[in-house]
């Protein structure tokens, strides 16, 4: 005498891979200041271990040092379960350039002892040295030799934040013949 009994057993695996903390979001002045890409793992029910790479969505400002990444990690498994985490990378650049110190006020007696203008260097926190040319504003006096010359140098960084620094030269001719 015999007896059969048949069992049936479905696997059916819909359970998504358990992923890890998302890298903490990151908010930074630079370009340079963004973290490299790193894989992660995450583990999934059935016992494997799943390593993905991030994929980078860019969204660009309006300077270099503008921008914001989105990095998403997605974990699939063998099934096609699949589950996903993201951190955002915010670059702003609203720090000013560090401008040198202004130069000496003058004060002289002839136009031909005024100084040359000169190109002076700021930096900037993006490490980005930034050259600006003077210009110049005259305020006439009541002769040729006296008058005032406000000369002001300002530095404009990529993102445009910019400081400036100003020299007063003074032009009087106050010795008689």
């Amino acid at each position: 005498n015999s007896a059969a009994v048949n069992q049936t057993i479905f696997i059916n695996d819909n359970i998504a891979p358990i992923p890890p903390d998302a890298p903490v979001d990151v908010n930074a002045q630079c370009a340079g200041e963004v973290p490299d890409p790193i894989d992660l793992m995450a583990t999934d029910n059935c016992g494997e271990n799943i390593t993905a790479s991030p994929v980078d969505e860019i969204n660009h400002g309006l300077c270099a040092n503008q921008f914001t990444i989105t990095r998403t990690w997605t974990f699939t498994d063998l099934c096609g379960n699949s589950t996903a985490i993201s951190q955002t990378i915010e670059i702003n650049d609203d720090i000013a350039p560090t401008a040198p110190p202004a130069p000496m006020d003058v004060n002289v007696q002839c136009v031909s002892e005024v100084p040359n203008p000169t190109d002076l260097i700021a930096s900037d926190n993006c490490d980005v040295s930034i050259t600006a040319s003077p210009v110049d504003v005259i305020t006439a006096g009541n002769c040729p030799n006296n008058f005032e010359i406000t000369r002001t140098w300002t530095f404009t960084d990529i993102c445009g934040n910019s400081s400036s620094i100003s020299q007063t030269i003074n032009v009087n001719d106050d010795i008689a013949p």
